[in-house]
């Protein structure tokens, strides 16, 4: 009997230990979000097509980051209106010209995402790793409504650069409007290691 309960005991320990170890693996998603700031997410829009480049610094994850994707918010776009002043640049419903909220309903704005080193920033759209397009639909006020992908996964190699904390990223947009498109943040999702 005795020989019996100290194996119970034993087989009972490796279950637990083996449910709790498979619980400690399971690290849920981490969300990065990089605010792009006034010169880094601002983009002016000439004959349809506007792109600017910069870096971002983060403090990187205490965990080995195994994989990841790039999601783009259509509420954190907006479109501007160069002619309009002040507060006021913006596009507001009463504002907003038939010929524009007729552009602005008939094709998406085209976004298209680079990473790369740091010290990579000034040849970013020909180094970098290309995440995109990204078509983001725009209603008649030319407010952006939904983003399709809504999420891109990322490479091998971008992955190991979010883990230094430190990368270049390139924007370019492809707009059916003129004027000023403002990108507050860009987010990734990764998944992490022990």
């Amino acid at each position: 009997m005795r020989k019996r309960t100290w194996m119970t005991l034993i087989g009972l320990t490796l279950v637990a230990a083996w449910q709790l170890g498979g619980c400690a693996s399971v690290i849920p998603p981490i969300q990065l979000t990089f605010g792009l700031g006034g010169t880094l997410g601002t983009l002016e829009i000439e004959d349809g097509v506007g792109e600017t480049q910069g870096t971002a610094t983060f403090n990187p994850s205490e965990y080995n980051i195994a994989s990841g994707s790039i999601q783009l918010d259509p509420t954190v776009i907006s479109i501007q209106d160069p002619t309009l002043g002040g507060e006021e640049k913006g596009y507001v419903a009463a504002a907003v010209p038939e010929e524009v909220a007729a552009a602005c309903t008939g094709d998406p704005l085209i976004v298209n995402v680079w990473v790369g080193p740091a010290e990579q920033v000034e040849t970013i759209f020909d180094d970098g790793e290309e995440y995109g397009p990204f078509e983001v639909t725009l209603n008649e006020e030319c407010v952006p409504t939904s983003v399709s992908p809504t999420s891109v996964t990322l490479s091998a190699t971008t992955v190991e650069l979010l883990e230094s904390g430190n990368i270049a990223i390139g924007l370019r947009v492809e707009s059916p409007v003129d004027g000023t498109v403002v990108i507050d943040s860009l987010s990734f999702t990764v998944r992490v290691s022990l």
